[in-house]
């Protein structure tokens, strides 16, 4: 949306997007104590709606939104969004015995790769058939984020079913956490 819909170049684009790695890797230093004190199901339920909001938000983006609106957001999706992943990664390997752990992983790992490129596909065809087959707009790429942060709420839905005890003896959750 930055380069077709708002006109920027590469690099202009790519110097506002890196900030929500910046908040990825921030909220990595916390996302421990976070599940250890909630646990995985409150950090999801209270995290899913948040991300799909914040993608669906996107849509509110225009081309004269001061750059520090637009940085700002940016950095907040990051961290939700890295809650997000490492609350699902994490949830995912909490009932795999450890000498089955090698190989679940390199399948997690390219499940994972595999689902990345599948959404990536769906979504520039998506945004094509928005586009009509020209380039697209601005208005394209809003109509796709509110259908992808729809997309995203659905997986509330699996959410919803964790019990809170649910990986808790990956989180630590209901146990005093070891801060040595």
């Amino acid at each position: 949306m930055f380069q077709l819909g708002f006109g920027m170049s590469a690099v202009q684009a790519g110097s506002l997007t890196f900030v929500a790695a910046v908040g990825s890797v921030a909220m990595r230093f916390f996302m421990p104590r976070v599940l250890n004190r909630f646990g995985f199901r409150r950090v999801l339920v209270f995290n899913t709606p948040i991300v799909a909001a914040m993608v669906a938000g996107f849509a509110l983006m225009q081309a004269t939104t001061p750059v520090w609106i637009v940085l700002a957001y940016i950095f907040i999706f990051g961290v939700f969004r890295s809650a997000q992943w490492a609350s699902t990664g994490n949830l995912a390997y909490s009932d795999i015995a450890p000498e089955q752990l090698a190989r679940f992983s390199a399948l997690y790992y390219i499940l994972w790769q595999l689902a990345v490129a599948i959404s990536v596909g769906l979504a520039a065809a998506a945004l094509s058939f928005l586009a009509g087959g020209g380039p697209a707009v601005a208005d394209d790429f809003r109509i796709l984020f509110v259908i992808e942060g729809v997309i995203t709420l659905c997986a509330l839905l699996a959410y919803l079913k964790l019990t809170p005890q649910d990986g808790a003896h990956v989180s630590g959750h209901g146990a005093q956490m070891n801060t040595e």
